[in-house]
């Protein structure tokens, strides 16, 4: 496929605090089906995870200050498998060698934000890394959307399928929320395909939201978006916001496209208290229905 997977995990999470202070809001633990049980793991482990069996080997983390725990849980530690292996710990370290083996089998590269300077700044981070690739994946290392089936990979194969077949600058995940304030909210306009339509306009966080659609922070982009960020301005709060280069691209009458996900899907993200309790609720059940099939 040749992709490559950029995953932003800078941000200093300031609304998960204290919890957050001393580990990044990426590494506090949901629920997942293991080979026999329930486990616990890392939010942004699963996100990884589900871009690998998406299809993706090049991945591009996006870490700042403080965020050394995230390069600590991806580097293979030999000697705690066999730890756990002489102790009798052998669907623990099926689980945990699963992991390691997409590790080993991925391309990761670490590249830093020296200043929390907002999502479209660390977007922008990846350019020089990034190559001749003219298509990436950016996923936001907290959120995941899910099938009715608790996964997100088919809907990331989709999500590339159609990039690569209409050509867009831009090609947003969205849904319908009931709470569009904390999002980037997105007016729809033609509609190009099945679930397929233009995008006619996106703003931050709106005090009065322009509509009930909201992005999933899933976005692939061609290598048009490092330039509309290069002419983005910051925001009052001091950052540059990715939503606002997608607004330019639009302004500019480039393809901006977005994948309206059907209702039954779920967003799963840790970006509040209130959130991370549904989140860690939902990953539960979803994972002991999978382990009573």
């Amino acid at each position: 496929m040749g992709l490559k997977a950029v995953i932003p995990v800078a941000g200093l999470g300031t609304r998960m605090l204290p919890a957050s202070k001393e580990q990044p809001k990426e590494m506090l633990p949901i629920f997942d089906k293991g080979v026999k049980n329930v486990i616990v793991k890392p939010f942004v482990q699963r996100v990884f995870e589900e871009l690998y069996k998406a299809g993706f080997r090049d991945f591009y983390f996006i870490v700042g200050r403080g965020k050394r725990s995230i390069e600590d849980h991806f580097s293979v530690d030999e000697a705690f498998i066999s730890q756990l292996l002489s102790k009798g710990k052998g669907a623990l370290v099926e689980d945990l060698s699963s992991f390691y083996s997409m590790v080993l089998d991925s391309r990761i590269t670490w590249i830093n934000q020296h200043k929390p300077l907002g999502f479209g700044h660390a977007v922008l981070q990846v350019e020089l890394a990034i190559g001749d690739s003219d298509t990436l994946l950016v996923h936001a290392g907290d959120t995941l959307v899910l099938d009715d089936e608790g996964r997100e990979h088919p809907l990331i194969r989709e999500l590339i399928k159609l990039h690569e077949e209409l050509r867009p600058d831009a090609l947003l995940i969205v849904k319908k929320v009931p709470n569009p304030q904390i999002y980037g909210v997105v007016t729809l306009g033609k509609n190009v395909k099945s679930h397929v339509y233009q995008v006619d306009n996106i703003v931050e966080k709106p005090k009065v939201p322009i509509s009930n659609i909201a992005s999933m922070a899933i976005y692939s982009f061609s290598k048009e978006i490092f330039n509309a960020l290069k002419k983005t301005p910051f925001s009052a709060k001091g950052e540059l916001e990715l939503t606002d280069a997608i607004r330019l691209l639009i302004n500019e009458g480039r393809k901006v496209l977005a994948f309206l996900v059907p209702e039954e899907y779920v967003r799963i993200d840790i970006g509040t208290p209130e959130n991370y309790w549904e989140a860690l609720k939902t990953t539960y059940r979803i994972a002991l229905r999978m382990i009573r099939k």
